[in-house]
């Protein structure tokens, strides 16, 4: 498709990629939402939960959230919000172990771990009574999303469109960038989070041959891809699973509308993350790369930008 001129602006301090990526993420209000909650139990025994808002529509909104993130995240509960006020059923997948109650395995998931995706679209399909499904993916849940749709052997025929928004199609570049003293505060706050969670189920781990003691020292998201990752996933090295969950190769295998959203200055973003050359001669793919945007900022007078990107998109989609 050819490539998208995005119309998002952005002023003052929402031109520097760090304000404009922690101004959101600290200061943007969460509503409470009347989410109801089902678990799924996946095919290998374990589970994960879903978040439901309901309207009765015939068209659903699918949620991925990023590393760590859940139903709760500001950006979950922004776009749920946009999206259930225009009708839509909403459906935000929490991973596993993200919403809230610890999945019974070692293994939860990866940027190339798609089959709860995929198992919930199916299971959608069957239990609810949906003729158009739509996901969207933030950031790991991007990458994700993008995995599912290049890289599934099929694709469940109800799914539209999509949209993934800040997301690193090359984990290679990407795990390296992560690493540099610049993103230090990003990287710090997703080794938090995972560290929490590696203490509150530090003997699972234990179980699994993970050495926790190791995981809860590790300096940089290297060495936790290293020491839980590639255990759990059974990857030969952290690189061997960055080079696996890379979606950038299987792209062009993407056969319904694509919205790709990577702000140019996002601080987590590589060039092998802006796709252009693929792009503009792929039939499903809609590149648009702000100049500015951050990294799932693209705040603008108020609000968040993105998040009417979102709602335009996927409307243009089903005017089809």
């Amino acid at each position: 498709m050819p490539l998208i001129e995005s119309k998002y602006k952005a002023s003052g301090i929402f031109k520097h990629q760090h304000l404009a990526t922690l101004f959101p993420a600290m200061f943007r209000r969460r509503i409470p939402l009347p989410f109801r909650r089902e678990q799924i139990t996946t095919k290998d025994h374990d589970f994960f939960e879903v978040d439901w808002l309901e309207n009765n529509n015939k068209n659903l909104i699918i949620i991925l959230h990023g590393v760590e993130g859940s139903s709760n995240s500001k950006y979950v509960n922004g776009i749920s919000r946009k999206m259930f006020k225009k009708g839509y059923d909403i459906a935000a997948i929490n991973n596993r172990g993200c919403g809230g109650k610890d999945n019974f395995k070692a293994a939860t998931y990866h940027a190339a771990f798609y089959d709860d995706v995929e198992y919930f679209v199916n299971y959608a399909d069957r239990h609810y009574n949906y003729d158009r499904l739509f996901i969207i993916g933030y950031s790991l849940g991007g990458s994700i999303l993008l995995n599912y749709l290049s890289r599934s052997e099929k694709i469940n025929p109800k799914v539209k469109a999509a949209i993934a928004m800040s997301c690193t199609l090359d984990f290679i570049t990407g795990g390296i960038n992560l690493l540099a003293p610049k993103n230090k505060i990003y990287a710090a706050y997703f080794m938090g989070k995972i560290k929490r969670k590696a203490r509150r189920r530090k003997k699972l781990l234990k179980e699994a041959g993970v050495d926790v003691l190791q995981l809860l020292k590790a300096a940089n998201i290297r060495d936790i891809d290293n020491l839980y990752t590639v255990k759990v996933f059974k990857f030969k090295s952290a690189r061997t699973y960055w080079k696996w969950a890379s979606v950038l190769p299987h792209l062009e295998k993407i056969n319904i509308p694509t919205l790709i959203l990577n702000a140019k200055d996002d601080p987590l973003l590589t060039r092998t993350s802006y796709p252009y050359k693929i792009a503009e001669k792929h039939p499903y793919i809609y590149l648009e790369t702000p100049e500015y945007g951050g990294h799932l900022g693209f705040y603008s007078a108020g609000k968040i930008w993105a998040d009417d990107r979102v709602a335009e998109f996927f409307e243009e989609i089903s005017s089809k």
